[in-house]
C-alpha cells in the first residue's frame, strides 16, 4: 500500500460521517443544493473516497470525483458519477477545461495537501465565473486543542507525528488562502464538535461559531481568475 492509499484508508476508517446524515453531511448537501437549483450542473468533488457524500445528486447532475488514491475509484463509479480522476492535488494539473464547472466539493482534504494555494489555483481555473466552491476542513483553534497544548500535545486534529494532515486551518487562514486565490467568502459555519464516540449532538449549537468548532465549512464564489505563482514561506 502506498502512502497516498494509506491516508485515504486511515480517513475512511475514522469518519464518522460514513452511513449516516450527520450535521456536516446535511449541511453540505443543503447548501449545494440551494447553489445548483434549477437545470443540470458540472460538479466537482475533490478527495471524494467513495463519493458517499454526493450520491443523492448523482442521477441529476453530472459529478467528476477527484482523490489522490486509486482504491475508491471504482466506488464513486459504482455510486452514480460521471467520471474519477486520480491526482496528486499538490501539483497535478486537473484534466478539466477551464470554466467549465459550476460547482466544487472540496470536503475534509484541503488539510492534506502540501501546496494548498496550487490546489486552490485549480479548482478557481476549473470553475466558472461565479461558480461555488465549498471547503470544510478541521480547525485547530477548538476547546480540543487548548486542552492538549495544557497537556504539551499538538492541536487536536492537526498536523502531528504520523498523522495525514499537513496543514493546520482556522478560520482565519482559510479565508486568507480562498480570498489570495480569486474566491469571496460567503460564509464561514462550524458543522462539527468532536464528542468522545463521535456524538454529533453539540455540532448544530456550535454552527455559529465556526472558529471554536473542531470542523468547519467555508462558502465561496469565484470573484476572479488567479494564475499560480511560488510565494515565500510566511513564519
Amino acid at each position: 500500500m502506498n502512502l497516498a492509499d494509506l491516508h485515504r484508508t486511515h480517513d475512511q476508517a475514522h469518519s464518522n460521517w460514513r452511513g449516516r446524515e450527520n450535521f456536516q453531511v446535511s449541511t453540505v448537501r443543503r447548501l449545494l443544493g440551494t447553489r445548483i437549483q434549477g437545470q443540470r450542473r458540472r460538479i466537482l468533488d475533490v478527495g471524494c473516497a467513495d463519493g458517499y457524500l454526493l450520491t443523492p445528486f448523482s442521477a441529476e447532475h453530472e459529478i467528476i470525483g477527484i482523490d489522490v488514491s486509486s482504491q475508491f475509484a471504482p466506488l464513486a463509479l459504482k455510486a452514480g458519477f460521471a467520471g474519477h480522476q486520480i491526482k496528486d492535488l499538490s501539483a497535478d494539473k486537473l484534466d478539466i477545461e477551464p470554466g467549465s464547472i459550476d460547482a466544487v466539493f472540496c470536503g475534509q482534504t484541503i488539510e492534506h495537501v502540501i501546496d494548498s494555494d496550487w490546489l486552490l489555483c485549480e479548482l478557481n481555473r476549473a470553475l466558472k465565473p461565479g461558480g461555488t466552491l465549498i471547503v470544510t476542513t478541521p480547525n485547530i483553534r477548538s476547546p480540543h486543542t487548548l486542552l492538549r497544548w495544557v497537556l504539551n500535545e499538538s492541536p487536536a486534529f492537526g498536523a502531528k507525528y504520523r498523522s495525514g494532515h499537513v496543514r493546520d486551518w482556522t478560520t482565519r487562514l482559510l479565508r486568507r488562502a480562498l480570498e489570495n486565490n480569486g474566491f469571496r467568502v460567503d460564509g464561514m459555519k462550524g458543522v462539527e464538535f468532536w464528542l468522545p464516540g463521535g456524538s454529533d449532538v453539540l455540532s448544530r449549537a456550535m454552527s455559529w461559531l465556526p472558529s471554536l468548532s473542531t470542523a468547519m465549512l467555508a462558502l465561496s464564489t469565484k470573484v476572479a481568475d488567479v494564475r499560480y505563482e511560488v510565494r515565500p514561506f510566511e513564519n
